[in-house]
């Protein structure tokens, strides 16, 4: 008999805030310090690998730097990512980037910054890499000097469902 193996499901990966609620916490594979938490929630998209879900729980995830997200992800959660100095932008799409899912998250710019570009979420497609199937829903995202989202050489972009207050410009 010839057996087919059946693909393993996506990954789903909790990635819990340093004032999360206890149980949260322990259930977490990854738990954040309130200090560059982007490198556990970037180390937690790297293992959900794709298709893969990274969740952010409800609590405060604090940035120092950028997120870049690979094709075939999704985050979701109810966490508050907070950007710090000397970040410009919370998440990153670069050209090529395909099938995101951002979901009921929030996303603040640390307003006494001041920063001119600063985006909540950036997505850099080209004419010639573009950026496609991206779903970003239910986000509060607030206080960007720049954009709440920018979207440059993107097809197939859904942006619904979000709260845009206390930016520059929004889509």
């Amino acid at each position: 008999m010839n057996f087919i193996p059946s693909p393993l499901p996506p990954s789903e990966i909790i990635v819990a805030a340093r004032d999360a609620d206890a149980r949260v916490r322990s259930a977490a594979a990854y738990r954040c310090t309130g200090t560059n938490d982007e490198v556990a929630i970037a180390a937690a998209i790297a293992e959900a690998g794709v298709n893969g879900k990274v969740v952010l729980p409800k609590g405060n995830y604090t940035l120092n730097d950028e997120i870049t997200l690979p094709s075939d992800i999704t985050i979701t959660g109810g966490g508050t990512l907070t950007q710090g100095t000397p970040l410009k932008n919370v998440f990153v799409l670069g050209a090529g980037t395909n099938n995101v899912i951002i979901d009921g998250l929030i996303i603040v710019a640390n307003s006494g910054y001041g920063f001119t570009t600063s985006c909540g979420i950036y997505m850099g497609g080209t004419a010639e890499s573009r950026i496609t199937g991206i779903t970003i829903s239910n986000c509060d995202i607030s206080n960007f000097a720049g954009a709440g989202i920018y979207c440059r050489g993107g097809q197939n972009i859904v942006i619904s469902g979000n709260r845009f207050h206390d930016a520059a410009s929004v889509p």
